[in-house]
């Protein structure tokens, strides 16, 4: 579903955008749990995002990657009321979930070149 975006509701101001990345970020890197334990935590901040707060003119590239992103955290089927991120964790090899924390980084840093803004 990349592309212009799907509903005629207004985006999010840019900086709620940025910042709920920024805040994503921030999860991955703070403590000593493994990096599924702090993927779960960042995921609360990421999936807060839709892709329809993003502006209109947000790059294809950069649409995909979130799409990529969300999707791989949401794959597997849950598990009794594990829910689909923690069942989707749970088999994540820690190469794959380094993967997607690079990518969540470089999702930050590629909005923020591409607004020209970034927030402490």
């Amino acid at each position: 579903m990349t592309g212009q975006n799907t509903t005629t509701e207004k985006p999010k101001p840019i900086t709620f955008v940025l910042d709920r990345l920024y805040n994503t970020v921030l999860l991955l890197i703070k403590g000593s749990d493994s990096i599924q334990d702090r993927l779960f935590n960042a995921f609360q901040s990421f999936n807060s995002l839709k892709l329809d707060d993003f502006p209109k003119d947000f790059p294809e590239e950069i649409q995909k990657e979130f799409e990529e992103i969300q999707n791989e955290l949401i794959k597997v089927k849950a598990l009794r009321d594990e829910g689909k991120v923690k069942a989707s964790l749970r088999i994540l090899p820690d190469e794959r979930a380094n993967d997607l924390a690079k990518k969540l980084l470089n999702l930050l840093i590629k909005t923020t070149e591409r607004y020209g803004k970034m927030f402490p």
